[in-house]
């Protein structure tokens, strides 16, 4: 199955959330899940905001993950697959420092106006959307930040899902969803959309803004 792009796989992965999740606040993965996030929003008619969280990459193939960090500071490492393939705690500090100061970047770049800072989580319902998960690291990133912050309940949903993702998210969430769930040894979330360009920063802001919008609205 191939989804056209991120905003016709956000409107299928809408019509799949269970209602008795019962969500207060929606997550977006910066930066592509956040365009996922926002048709899911606008269907369930919840807040949208972004976890600002990355991946720390092998210096040498940056689609492998050695771990990740959120904007907030938080690590988590596989020190398992680090240690193994040679690097040592100064090479993971250095990797961990330049992805943080891009998530700073990054974060403020699409938080720059008024209204679109996150509001506070503590005993709400949250749902982290990202446009697939591979390994689910970035994902468990996103979960221990908002629970850090103190969400009562955390699910994650995604249009294309590994097997291995969901296995490896499941003792720390309270359920998983997705439409598409592969169990191939070679996978790639691209693979699965026709158009997978990359999301910049303005793109970004400019949901928030017409989420923001939507809710004064509503108001």
């Amino acid at each position: 199955m191939k989804f056209n792009d991120r905003i016709s796989a956000g409107k299928k992965l809408a019509k799949i959330i269970p209602e008795d999740w019962k969500i207060d606040t929606i997550y977006g993965i910066a930066n592509g899940g956040v365009i996922v996030a926002s048709e899911v929003s606008t269907y369930l008619k919840k807040r949208l905001d972004v976890a600002f969280v990355s991946k720390l990459p092998l210096p040498w193939n940056p689609e492998t993950a050695i771990g990740v960090v959120a904007v907030s500071g938080k690590v988590l490492t596989n020190e398992g697959l680090y240690r193994k393939i040679g690097l040592s705690f100064m090479d993971l500090q250095k990797i961990t420092r330049e992805r943080l100061s891009f998530l700073k970047r990054r974060q403020g770049n699409i938080l720059s106006e008024k209204n679109l800072e996150a509001e506070d989580v503590t005993g709400k319902n949250i749902l982290i959307i990202d446009d697939g998960l591979a390994t689910g690291f970035t994902a468990l990133g996103a979960v221990k930040d908002l629970k850090k912050s103190g969400a009562e309940n955390i699910y994650v949903a995604a249009p294309v899902v590994h097997k291995t993702a969901s296995t490896f998210l499941s003792k720390d969430i309270d359920g998983i969803t997705q439409i598409v769930e592969s169990e191939t040894r070679v996978f790639a979330v691209s693979s699965y959309y026709r158009m997978f360009d990359a999301v910049g920063d303005k793109e970004v802001r400019e949901v928030l803004k017409k989420n923001r919008w939507i809710f004064e609205e509503e108001d």
